[in-house]
């Protein structure tokens, strides 16, 4: 499985084993990559129906559909987010990523990656 510099980058910043939150996950390539090679137990968000459309083909190109979780959320809305986690925010923009920290708790370790406003 072939990842862009960029999402090789995040993904080598997630420890092994940890519990992984990917809020905007688009096509949860991350989430395929992490659960596969990682051993993460992921959760693939996000706000977009379509989005989570092509997560879900990735997944199942993967045979991952029982390790990976699909949520359909507002960044951590609906989202029990579970102890020892990595919370991955990227390809959003900065005002979004406030926003969506404005009101969570219980975060053990957070990537960031802005694509804006830096």
């Amino acid at each position: 499985m072939k990842l862009s510099d960029r999402l090789n980058a995040i993904c080598s910043l997630v420890d092994k084993g940890v519990n992984v939150v990917d809020v905007g996950c688009d096509h949860a390539l991350i989430d395929v990559y992490l659960t596969k090679y990682n051993n993460n137990k992921c959760i693939a968000s996000d706000i977009s129906e379509n989005a989570l459309l092509s997560a879900k083909k990735n997944i199942e190109k993967y045979d991952l559909t029982s390790k990976i979780d699909i949520i359909l959320s507002d960044g951590l809305e609906n989202i029990k987010i579970p102890s020892n986690n990595t919370i991955i925010l990227s390809g959003m923009g900065t005002k979004t990523i406030l926003n969506i920290l404005k009101n969570c708790s219980k975060i053990d370790c957070l990537l960031i990656s802005s694509h804006n406003n830096l």
